[in-house]
Protein backbone atom coordinates (compact mmCIF):
# COMPACT_ATOMS: atom_id res chain seq x y z
CA UNK A 1 0.00 0.00 0.00
CA UNK A 2 1.37 3.35 -1.11
CA UNK A 3 0.79 6.37 1.17
CA UNK A 4 1.27 10.28 -0.26
CA UNK A 5 1.83 13.12 2.42
CA UNK A 6 1.91 16.45 1.57
CA UNK A 7 3.02 18.74 3.99
CA UNK A 8 3.36 22.65 4.63
CA UNK A 9 6.92 22.16 6.01
CA UNK A 10 9.61 19.43 6.03
CA UNK A 11 8.30 17.30 8.99
CA UNK A 12 11.99 16.28 10.07
CA UNK A 13 13.95 17.27 12.78
CA UNK A 14 10.73 16.58 14.68
CA UNK A 15 10.83 19.78 16.74
CA UNK A 16 7.23 20.61 16.99
CA UNK A 17 3.59 19.30 17.42
CA UNK A 18 2.81 19.06 13.62
CA UNK A 19 5.92 17.37 12.42
CA UNK A 20 5.78 14.82 15.03
CA UNK A 21 2.46 13.71 14.60
CA UNK A 22 3.36 13.35 10.51
CA UNK A 23 6.35 11.47 11.38
CA UNK A 24 4.31 8.97 14.44
CA UNK A 25 2.17 8.25 11.42
CA UNK A 26 4.93 7.64 8.76
CA UNK A 27 6.79 5.08 11.70
CA UNK A 28 3.76 2.92 12.12
CA UNK A 29 3.01 2.73 8.43
CA UNK A 30 6.95 1.63 7.73
CA UNK A 31 6.95 -0.63 10.67
CA UNK A 32 3.61 -2.27 8.73
CA UNK A 33 5.38 -2.27 5.59
CA UNK A 34 3.50 -0.15 3.44
CA UNK A 35 5.66 2.49 1.08
CA UNK A 36 5.45 6.14 2.24
CA UNK A 37 6.06 9.18 0.09
CA UNK A 38 6.38 12.70 1.67
CA UNK A 39 5.77 15.81 -0.93
CA UNK A 40 6.88 18.87 1.22
CA UNK A 41 6.74 22.67 0.94
CA UNK A 42 10.24 24.81 2.00
CA UNK A 43 10.36 28.32 1.98
CA UNK A 44 13.71 30.15 0.34
CA UNK A 45 14.89 30.86 3.97
CA UNK A 46 15.20 27.10 5.22
CA UNK A 47 18.15 24.62 4.49
CA UNK A 48 17.34 21.14 3.70
CA UNK A 49 19.40 18.65 2.83
CA UNK A 50 18.06 15.21 2.74
CA UNK A 51 21.31 13.46 2.44
CA UNK A 52 22.27 14.75 5.73
CA UNK A 53 18.85 13.42 7.41
CA UNK A 54 19.92 9.94 9.37
CA UNK A 55 20.16 6.60 6.91
CA UNK A 56 17.00 4.98 9.79
CA UNK A 57 15.05 7.98 9.06
CA UNK A 58 15.23 7.97 5.68
CA UNK A 59 14.75 4.42 5.14
CA UNK A 60 10.90 5.35 6.60
CA UNK A 61 9.56 7.36 3.14
CA UNK A 62 10.53 8.96 -0.18
CA UNK A 63 11.30 12.65 0.27
CA UNK A 64 10.78 15.42 -1.84
CA UNK A 65 10.60 19.21 -1.23
CA UNK A 66 9.25 22.17 -3.40
CA UNK A 67 10.73 25.77 -2.38
CA UNK A 68 7.30 27.68 -2.20
CA UNK A 69 7.07 31.80 -2.21
CA UNK A 70 4.21 32.26 0.74
CA UNK A 71 4.59 35.68 0.49
CA UNK A 72 2.24 38.44 -0.88
CA UNK A 73 2.77 41.75 -1.95
CA UNK A 74 0.55 44.82 -0.46
CA UNK A 75 -0.71 45.73 -3.85
CA UNK A 76 -1.53 42.11 -3.99
CA UNK A 77 -3.51 42.07 -0.86
CA UNK A 78 -5.20 44.85 -1.37
CA UNK A 79 -6.06 43.58 -5.08
CA UNK A 80 -7.76 40.13 -3.66
CA UNK A 81 -9.61 42.04 -1.21
CA UNK A 82 -11.06 44.67 -3.04
CA UNK A 83 -11.60 42.50 -6.38
CA UNK A 84 -11.94 39.26 -5.52
CA UNK A 85 -14.16 36.65 -2.34
CA UNK A 86 -11.10 34.73 -2.09
CA UNK A 87 -9.51 34.84 1.42
CA UNK A 88 -5.98 36.57 0.87
CA UNK A 89 -4.56 34.07 2.63
CA UNK A 90 -5.92 31.33 0.58
CA UNK A 91 -4.52 32.68 -2.74
CA UNK A 92 -0.62 32.03 -1.50
CA UNK A 93 -1.33 28.48 -0.47
CA UNK A 94 -1.67 26.46 -4.05
CA UNK A 95 2.12 26.14 -5.90
CA UNK A 96 2.61 25.97 -9.62
CA UNK A 97 5.77 24.30 -8.75
CA UNK A 98 4.38 22.15 -5.79
CA UNK A 99 1.86 20.85 -8.47
CA UNK A 100 4.05 20.05 -10.91
CA UNK A 101 6.08 18.21 -8.34
CA UNK A 102 2.78 16.37 -7.64
CA UNK A 103 1.36 15.20 -10.67
CA UNK A 104 4.77 13.69 -11.28
CA UNK A 105 4.72 11.53 -8.19
CA UNK A 106 1.40 10.89 -9.12
CA UNK A 107 2.40 9.33 -12.71
CA UNK A 108 5.40 8.08 -11.92
CA UNK A 109 4.28 6.00 -8.41
CA UNK A 110 0.37 6.17 -7.82
CA UNK A 111 -0.98 6.56 -4.27
CA UNK A 112 -3.51 4.43 -3.44
CA UNK A 113 -4.45 7.51 -0.57
CA UNK A 114 -3.25 11.39 -0.23
CA UNK A 115 -3.29 12.81 3.10
CA UNK A 116 -3.38 16.39 3.29
CA UNK A 117 -1.24 17.71 6.78
CA UNK A 118 -3.19 21.07 7.59
CA UNK A 119 -5.94 22.58 6.33
CA UNK A 120 -4.17 25.05 4.07
CA UNK A 121 -2.65 21.64 1.86
CA UNK A 122 -6.63 21.11 1.04
CA UNK A 123 -5.58 24.24 -1.75
CA UNK A 124 -4.17 21.16 -3.75
CA UNK A 125 -7.35 18.66 -3.55
CA UNK A 126 -8.50 19.85 -6.54
CA UNK A 127 -4.89 18.58 -8.51
CA UNK A 128 -5.79 15.02 -7.22
CA UNK A 129 -7.63 12.11 -9.11
CA UNK A 130 -7.95 9.75 -6.78
CA UNK A 131 -11.27 9.79 -4.28
CA UNK A 132 -9.07 8.15 -1.01
CA UNK A 133 -7.96 11.20 0.15
CA UNK A 134 -7.51 12.20 3.53
CA UNK A 135 -7.09 15.24 5.64
CA UNK A 136 -5.63 15.74 8.70
CA UNK A 137 -6.18 19.05 10.84
CA UNK A 138 -3.94 20.48 13.05
CA UNK A 139 -5.80 23.62 13.57
CA UNK A 140 -6.97 26.56 11.71
CA UNK A 141 -5.54 29.85 10.53
CA UNK A 142 -8.61 31.95 10.83
CA UNK A 143 -8.80 32.71 14.49
CA UNK A 144 -5.44 34.06 14.83
CA UNK A 145 -7.11 37.05 13.25
CA UNK A 146 -8.99 37.13 17.00
CA UNK A 147 -6.06 39.18 18.29
CA UNK A 148 -5.20 41.41 15.80
CA UNK A 149 -9.09 42.39 15.86
CA UNK A 150 -9.08 42.76 19.24
CA UNK A 151 -6.33 45.04 19.54
CA UNK A 152 -6.99 47.07 16.83
CA UNK A 153 -8.98 50.69 17.34
CA UNK A 154 -8.74 51.84 13.83
CA UNK A 155 -12.49 50.75 12.54
CA UNK A 156 -11.13 50.73 8.71
CA UNK A 157 -8.46 47.82 9.89
CA UNK A 158 -10.90 46.42 12.11
CA UNK A 159 -13.29 45.71 9.46
CA UNK A 160 -10.47 44.80 6.76
CA UNK A 161 -9.25 42.17 9.45
CA UNK A 162 -12.93 40.92 10.41
CA UNK A 163 -13.23 40.14 6.60
CA UNK A 164 -10.26 38.59 5.89
CA UNK A 165 -11.31 36.41 8.91
CA UNK A 166 -14.13 35.16 7.96
CA UNK A 167 -13.11 35.16 4.25
CA UNK A 168 -10.68 32.17 5.46
CA UNK A 169 -13.33 30.63 8.17
CA UNK A 170 -15.52 30.16 5.27
CA UNK A 171 -13.01 28.54 2.91
CA UNK A 172 -11.47 26.10 6.02
CA UNK A 173 -14.69 24.85 7.01
CA UNK A 174 -15.50 24.25 2.71
CA UNK A 175 -12.71 21.59 3.10
CA UNK A 176 -13.76 20.21 6.01
CA UNK A 177 -17.87 20.29 5.56
CA UNK A 178 -17.56 20.31 1.75
CA UNK A 179 -17.15 16.72 0.81
CA UNK A 180 -13.78 16.62 -0.59
CA UNK A 181 -12.29 14.21 1.52
CA UNK A 182 -13.35 10.71 2.43
CA UNK A 183 -11.72 10.94 5.75
CA UNK A 184 -10.74 13.32 8.19
CA UNK A 185 -7.71 11.97 11.73
CA UNK A 186 -8.33 14.79 13.84
CA UNK A 187 -6.12 14.90 16.93
CA UNK A 188 -8.77 13.70 19.68
CA UNK A 189 -12.64 14.81 19.98
CA UNK A 190 -12.66 18.27 21.23
CA UNK A 191 -11.35 18.95 17.25
CA UNK A 192 -14.69 17.00 16.29
CA UNK A 193 -16.82 18.73 18.64
CA UNK A 194 -15.61 21.57 16.85
CA UNK A 195 -16.72 20.83 13.85
CA UNK A 196 -19.68 19.39 14.89
CA UNK A 197 -20.85 23.34 16.02
CA UNK A 198 -19.35 24.13 12.68
CA UNK A 199 -21.73 21.77 11.11
CA UNK A 200 -24.46 24.01 12.62
CA UNK A 201 -23.52 27.21 10.67
CA UNK A 202 -21.71 26.00 7.72
CA UNK A 203 -23.32 23.87 5.08
CA UNK A 204 -21.91 20.44 4.23
CA UNK A 205 -21.94 17.43 5.97
CA UNK A 206 -19.32 15.64 8.21
CA UNK A 207 -16.66 13.28 6.72
CA UNK A 208 -16.15 10.15 9.30
CA UNK A 209 -13.79 10.67 11.65
CA UNK A 210 -10.31 8.96 12.65
CA UNK A 211 -7.85 9.35 16.34
CA UNK A 212 -5.36 7.75 15.92
CA UNK A 213 -3.56 6.39 19.06
CA UNK A 214 0.23 5.84 18.60
CA UNK A 215 2.02 2.93 20.25
CA UNK A 216 5.06 3.92 22.27
CA UNK A 217 8.08 3.50 20.09
CA UNK A 218 10.59 4.49 22.64
CA UNK A 219 13.53 4.25 20.08
CA UNK A 220 13.57 7.53 18.56
CA UNK A 221 11.75 9.14 21.82
CA UNK A 222 15.15 8.46 23.80
CA UNK A 223 16.53 11.96 24.77
CA UNK A 224 20.52 11.77 24.66
CA UNK A 225 21.98 10.35 27.59
CA UNK A 226 23.31 11.75 30.84
CA UNK A 227 20.65 14.47 30.34
CA UNK A 228 21.01 17.11 33.47
CA UNK A 229 17.63 17.98 35.00
CA UNK A 230 17.82 21.65 35.65
CA UNK A 231 15.60 22.03 38.49
CA UNK A 232 12.80 23.73 39.17
CA UNK A 233 12.03 23.49 35.38
CA UNK A 234 8.74 24.14 34.32
CA UNK A 235 7.78 24.13 30.39
CA UNK A 236 4.91 23.69 28.32
CA UNK A 237 4.77 22.90 24.60
CA UNK A 238 2.67 23.09 21.52
CA UNK A 239 1.02 25.46 18.99
CA UNK A 240 -0.43 28.80 19.57
CA UNK A 241 -2.46 28.79 16.47
CA UNK A 242 -5.22 27.41 18.55
CA UNK A 243 -7.73 29.70 20.76
CA UNK A 244 -7.88 27.09 23.44
CA UNK A 245 -4.42 27.19 23.96
CA UNK A 246 -3.99 30.48 24.27
CA UNK A 247 -6.59 30.74 26.50
CA UNK A 248 -5.29 28.13 28.74
CA UNK A 249 -1.38 29.58 28.40
CA UNK A 250 -2.99 32.83 29.56
CA UNK A 251 -4.85 31.51 32.35
CA UNK A 252 -1.93 29.59 33.49
CA UNK A 253 0.43 32.62 33.40
CA UNK A 254 -1.78 35.11 34.80
CA UNK A 255 -3.36 32.88 37.46
CA UNK A 256 -0.66 30.69 37.93
CA UNK A 257 2.61 31.03 37.15
CA UNK A 258 2.15 34.88 38.74
CA UNK A 259 1.88 33.06 42.31
CA UNK A 260 4.30 30.48 41.95
CA UNK A 261 7.13 32.89 40.60
CA UNK A 262 6.33 35.52 43.62
CA UNK A 263 6.77 32.63 45.92
CA UNK A 264 10.05 30.73 44.04
CA UNK A 265 11.53 33.29 42.38
CA UNK A 266 14.03 30.98 41.60
CA UNK A 267 11.61 28.81 39.28
CA UNK A 268 11.83 29.14 35.67
CA UNK A 269 8.54 28.54 33.11
CA UNK A 270 9.59 27.64 29.61
CA UNK A 271 7.39 27.83 26.89
CA UNK A 272 8.48 26.17 23.45
CA UNK A 273 5.57 27.23 21.48
CA UNK A 274 4.97 27.43 17.66
CA UNK A 275 2.95 29.78 15.78
CA UNK A 276 2.55 32.20 18.54
CA UNK A 277 1.26 35.30 17.22
CA UNK A 278 2.89 39.16 17.33
CA UNK A 279 0.79 40.22 19.80
CA UNK A 280 0.23 37.34 22.17
CA UNK A 281 1.40 37.78 25.53
CA UNK A 282 4.29 40.03 24.09
CA UNK A 283 4.53 41.43 27.67
CA UNK A 284 5.58 38.57 29.48
CA UNK A 285 9.49 37.92 29.47
CA UNK A 286 12.24 36.44 31.87
CA UNK A 287 11.46 39.51 33.96
CA UNK A 288 8.40 37.32 34.80
CA UNK A 289 10.25 33.96 35.09
CA UNK A 290 9.04 33.18 31.46
CA UNK A 291 11.18 32.48 28.76
CA UNK A 292 10.04 31.90 25.26
CA UNK A 293 11.90 29.00 23.34
CA UNK A 294 12.25 28.33 19.21
CA UNK A 295 13.90 26.21 17.35
CA UNK A 296 14.70 23.24 19.49
CA UNK A 297 17.48 20.98 17.82
CA UNK A 298 15.12 17.88 19.64
CA UNK A 299 12.57 18.27 21.40
CA UNK A 300 13.07 14.70 23.37
CA UNK A 301 16.08 16.33 24.84
CA UNK A 302 14.56 19.73 25.85
CA UNK A 303 11.73 17.76 27.37
CA UNK A 304 14.58 15.27 29.50
CA UNK A 305 16.05 18.20 30.71
CA UNK A 306 13.09 19.67 32.40
CA UNK A 307 11.45 18.50 35.88
CA UNK A 308 7.88 19.15 35.60
CA UNK A 309 5.17 19.43 32.93
CA UNK A 310 1.99 21.50 33.13
CA UNK A 311 -1.00 20.86 30.64
CA UNK A 312 -3.37 23.60 32.03
CA UNK A 313 -5.82 23.11 29.21
CA UNK A 314 -9.74 23.41 29.30
CA UNK A 315 -10.02 21.58 26.74
CA UNK A 316 -8.76 18.60 25.57
CA UNK A 317 -7.29 19.91 22.35
CA UNK A 318 -4.18 17.88 20.94
CA UNK A 319 -2.48 16.78 24.16
CA UNK A 320 -2.43 13.69 24.13
CA UNK A 321 0.36 12.53 22.64
CA UNK A 322 2.48 15.16 24.52
CA UNK A 323 1.21 14.13 27.75
CA UNK A 324 2.33 10.18 26.58
CA UNK A 325 5.74 11.35 25.44
CA UNK A 326 6.23 13.27 28.76
CA UNK A 327 5.22 10.41 30.83
CA UNK A 328 7.32 8.41 29.00
CA UNK A 329 10.75 10.16 29.21
CA UNK A 330 9.93 10.48 33.11
CA UNK A 331 8.10 13.95 33.60
CA UNK A 332 6.74 14.86 36.62
CA UNK A 333 3.48 16.22 35.07
CA UNK A 334 0.67 18.75 36.50
CA UNK A 335 -2.55 18.45 34.25
CA UNK A 336 -6.19 20.08 34.44
CA UNK A 337 -8.76 17.01 34.40
CA UNK A 338 -10.05 18.17 31.07
CA UNK A 339 -6.50 17.61 29.59
CA UNK A 340 -6.99 13.71 30.50
CA UNK A 341 -9.74 13.12 28.43
CA UNK A 342 -9.56 9.69 27.59
CA UNK A 343 -6.18 8.91 28.91
CA UNK A 344 -6.69 6.96 32.45
CA UNK A 345 -3.53 7.73 34.67
CA UNK A 346 -4.14 8.01 38.20
CA UNK A 347 -3.65 11.07 40.66
CA UNK A 348 -0.93 10.74 42.42
CA UNK A 349 0.81 7.80 41.15
CA UNK A 350 1.33 9.32 37.38
CA UNK A 351 0.79 12.28 37.71
CA UNK A 352 -1.06 15.44 39.63
CA UNK A 353 -4.60 16.45 38.34
CA UNK A 354 -5.28 20.15 39.06
CA UNK A 355 -9.31 20.65 39.11
CA UNK A 356 -8.89 24.38 39.32
CA UNK A 357 -6.63 27.30 39.67
CA UNK A 358 -5.77 27.05 43.50
CA UNK A 359 -4.74 23.08 43.30
CA UNK A 360 -2.70 24.08 40.28
CA UNK A 361 -0.84 26.39 42.86
CA UNK A 362 -0.45 24.14 45.53
CA UNK A 363 0.42 20.53 43.36
CA UNK A 364 3.10 23.00 41.34
CA UNK A 365 4.42 24.00 44.95
CA UNK A 366 4.59 20.66 45.91
CA UNK A 367 6.72 19.73 43.48
CA UNK A 368 9.25 22.53 43.10
CA UNK A 369 10.08 21.99 47.15
CA UNK A 370 9.88 18.27 47.36
CA UNK A 371 11.51 17.12 43.92
CA UNK A 372 11.37 13.67 44.53
CA UNK A 373 8.02 13.30 44.85
CA UNK A 374 7.86 13.92 41.08
CA UNK A 375 10.83 11.97 40.36
CA UNK A 376 8.80 9.21 42.00
CA UNK A 377 5.58 9.61 39.95
CA UNK A 378 8.01 10.33 36.80
CA UNK A 379 9.28 6.43 37.34
CA UNK A 380 5.61 4.87 38.18
CA UNK A 381 4.59 6.93 34.91
CA UNK A 382 7.00 5.25 32.66
CA UNK A 383 5.86 1.67 33.79
CA UNK A 384 2.38 2.86 32.78
CA UNK A 385 2.73 3.77 29.54
CA UNK A 386 5.00 0.83 28.66
CA UNK A 387 2.46 -1.66 30.10
CA UNK A 388 -0.54 -0.02 28.46
CA UNK A 389 0.00 1.17 24.74
CA UNK A 390 1.34 -1.63 22.62
CA UNK A 391 2.72 -0.55 19.67
CA UNK A 392 2.26 -3.57 17.12
CA UNK A 393 -1.32 -2.87 18.20
CA UNK A 394 -1.83 0.39 17.37
CA UNK A 395 0.43 0.15 14.55
CA UNK A 396 -2.48 -2.33 13.31
CA UNK A 397 -4.79 -0.09 13.89
CA UNK A 398 -3.74 2.86 11.63
CA UNK A 399 -2.71 0.60 8.74
CA UNK A 400 -6.76 -0.91 9.09
CA UNK A 401 -7.55 2.27 8.57
CA UNK A 402 -6.21 3.28 4.97
CA UNK A 403 -6.73 -0.47 3.78
CA UNK A 404 -10.32 0.41 4.73
CA UNK A 405 -10.82 3.07 3.00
Amino acid sequence: MHILFLCNSFPYPENDTYKHAVMQTVRALYRKGAKVTILAQITNNEEINIENIPNEVRSWADYYMVEVEQKISFLDKLTCFLFSEESVEVSTYRSLGFVDELLKIMEQNPPDVVQMEGIDMAAYRDDIAIDNCVLRIHGYQAPLYNAKIANTKDIVRKNYYQTCQNRLADWEWEQVLGGNFKRLMLYDNSFKAEITNAFLVYEGSIPPVFIPIYGMDFSPILPAENIEIEANSVYWFGTLSLTSNQKALSWFISGIWSQIFANYPHAKLYIAARNRPESFLSNISSTQGVYWVENIPNIYDFIASKAIMVLPMQNYVGQQMKLLESMAIGNAIVASSQALQGIGPTHGEHLFIAKNQQAFVQLLSTLIEHPNIGVAMGNHAKGWVKSRLQQTKMDDRILGFYQGL
